[in-house]
């Protein structure tokens, strides 16, 4: 077993074990083991997404031909996977070290004179040790050279490829006549009296995992030989999480600090923990009656007295409650993704943010008024396109998780996903890894404008305005408060602007150029269709940052708004991708990155619905 240096996040996309490549040295390894140490990621944040990987596999159900009612059995494409949260502690989480340890594999090799070309193999490295002089071929005395070829199977399992013998001659004078295809390359023997005589094709043989069909022949170059699956995920500090999780009365917080009721969550939370509420509100219910039933109060001295008496936070707690039902308040506030925005949106953790108005005052601050001309144009273009808010952040906190791999397929539709092998001694015996790399990414996260969003729902006939907002005070936060409500109590409202949400993410991400210096595979999206918000980051897993988004916030934002909205109005496959799901790899599908698979995806809900489309949307947000 030889050793190798690469860096960790290397390591973790293309040399786990498993995993066959070329060395530089040109030989031909497969990887035995990579060493690693305990990751401090969170493991709560963690398993929470691997389950919701893991129930794509464990769960599958397979389609039948010809059959709309599908009644197939589900069937678990990932048994080597634990059940999650049941097992849990089943696993462990692997930062891996910067070595991989590996083995010459396949010892599968022939010899380099044409004229003779013969086949040996070699069962193991022992075997291979104990040869007289293996590196040379025992007939011609020329060299040898491994063969750039193995054979995989849907299950993971991989093999050397199937050599047959001679019946007259055994394996002493066969070789490959390497056409450089599969389909034609055909084995042949050299022995007198057979004179390349053939013996067959390249043979599938069976594999005796069960799930039928046979090894099927690859180069060491082609990757779906070995398919790492990888999810990425925002790693925060653990403690300000919990906080958020586990505080009593969190929920409103999470929720008031949306709806900009708070500027200090950290002390709102610290208020909500503290404060009698019950006693005050209370004391403030008799108050309140008497003070309105005395005409010489007005509107403002009640409001002035209300947060003198119960206190700012409880008044702004109060003023949640009156605007967002308890239980949705509730629900909301137990979803990770909204905790962790009220994360980002305060900087928790020493987060980098900049907002428009930061760029602006950095340009007027020194002098650069052609910087904040552009920066004004940036901030006008945002709010047509439909936004309320934006923010950089330059420290993104996320982590890169490899949980297992397959072969010749990515979906439990064609293929099998595996786990990585565990230790079989120490502490970590038997125990299933998770190998994980965190490093710190530049991202932009958008907020749709509330409004905006009503407008569009009430359009398309999805939700209905009760009272102009125009009419009545506070009417964004009023406005975020009614979409908060609907999405979480109406499935088809919920639905359509989650549907919305991601649209626009993709539209930003495919339309993105070469303005950042990010190409679109390398953005990953981050979603809560709840609260209006949406993030976009760089899943490159460097070891720096560029500065590239927040230099493209600051300086083109306006350019890749416009840019994004002219890109995705139209598509290189329509009318047939307008008319079927709106979304195609023409216009809106990622290659990486997509949380959703590339599901969920309508450009009819930016432009409306062209004639024909199975998705009825009258008003796009975008017309």
């Amino acid at each position: 077993m030889s050793t190798m240096t690469r860096s960790r996040t290397q390591v973790l996309r293309e040399y786990l074990p498993g995993q066959t490549f070329q060395h530089q040295n040109e030989t031909v390894v497969k990887t035995i083991w990579v060493e690693a140490e305990n990751s401090g990621v969170d493991p709560d944040v963690l398993f929470e997404n691997l389950a919701r990987e893991l129930v794509r596999w464990q769960q599958f159900v397979p389609l039948k031909a010809n059959d709309d009612d599908n009644d197939s059995d589900p069937q678990n494409r990932a048994p080597s996977f634990p059940a999650l949260p049941r097992f849990q502690d089943r696993y462990e989480l692997k930062e891996p070290y910067e070595e991989v340890r590996y083995v010459v594999w396949p010892l599968l090799l022939r010899c380099v004179n044409p004229e003779c070309e013969k086949v040996a193999f070699f069962a193991d490295n022992q075997e291979w040790a104990r040869a007289r002089n293996p590196a040379r071929c025992d007939k011609c005395g020329s060299a040898r050279e491994q063969m750039p070829y193995i054979q995989v199977h849907v299950c993971g399992n991989d093999n050397t490829l199937l050599v047959p013998a001679c019946d007259q001659h055994g394996m002493d004078h066969v070789y490959l006549k390497d056409e450089r295809s599969f389909e034609t390359s055909t084995w042949r023997c050299r022995a007198p009296g057979c004179n390349g005589r053939y013996l067959s094709n390249m043979r599938y043989q069976p594999c005796g995992c069960g799930m039928g069909g046979g090894y099927v022949s690859r180069t060491i170059r082609q990757e779906d030989k070995f398919i790492t699956h990888t999810l990425s995920f925002v790693s925060f500090e653990r403690a300000p999480r919990l906080k958020l999780a586990k505080t009593p009365g969190a929920d409103k917080v999470v929720v008031g600090y949306w709806l900009g009721l708070f500027d200090d969550y950290e002390q709102a939370l610290l208020d909500a923990q503290n404060e009698p509420h019950a006693e005050a509100a209370a004391k403030w219910s008799e108050m309140e009656k008497m003070m309105r039933a005395n005409p010489a109060f007005s509107d403002d001295d009640i409001e002035q007295y209300r947060k003198r008496v119960v206190g700012e936070t409880a008044s702004a707690l109060a003023e949640v409650t009156a605007l967002v039902p308890e239980s949705v308040c509730a629900d909301i506030g137990i979803e990770q993704r909204a905790r962790e925005r009220t994360l980002i949106w305060s900087g928790s953790g020493n987060l980098h943010t900049w907002r428009l108005a930061d760029f602006r005052k950095a340009a007027d601050d020194t002098g650069r008024h052609g910087a904040a001309a552009v920066l004004d144009d940036a901030e006008l273009t945002l709010s047509q396109a439909g936004f309320s808010d934006l923010l950089v952040v330059e420290n993104f906190p996320v982590a890169l998780a490899a949980y297992g791999y397959s072969r010749l397929g990515r979906s439990p539709a064609t293929a099998q996903l595996r786990a990585f092998p565990p230790r079989h001694r120490g502490k970590s015996k038997d125990k299933t890894p998770i190998y994980v790399v965190e490093s710190k990414t530049e991202a932009v996260f958008f907020e749709l404008d509330a409004q905006r969003v009503l407008d569009w729902l009430t359009a398309n006939r999805l939700h209905e305005q009760v009272t102009p907002p125009d009419e009545r005070e506070h009417a964004l936060m009023e406005a975020k408060a009614t979409v908060l409500t609907a999405a979480m109590t109406d499935v088809v409202v919920r639905e359509h602007i989650a549907l919305l949400q991601h649209t626009l993410a993709h539209a930003l991400i495919r339309n993105l150029g070469e303005r950042s210096g990010f190409a679109e595979n390398t953005m990953s999206e981050y979603l809560i269709p709840e609260l209006l918000t949406f993030g976009l980051y760089a899943d490159t897993h460097q070891e720096f940052t560029l500065g590239a988004l927040v230099s493209l916030v600051e300086h083109r934002l306006a350019e890749w708004l416009d840019a994004a909205r002219e890109g995705a109005q139209n598509c290189d496959w329509d009318p047939q991708c307008g008319r079927d799901d709106g979304a195609c790899m023409g216009c809106l599908h990622l290659s990486f990155g997509c949380e959703h698979y590339n599901e969920q995806l309508d450009r009819a809900a930016l432009f409306g619905s062209p004639h024909g489309h199975a998705r009825q949307i009258r008003r796009g947000f975008w017309s």
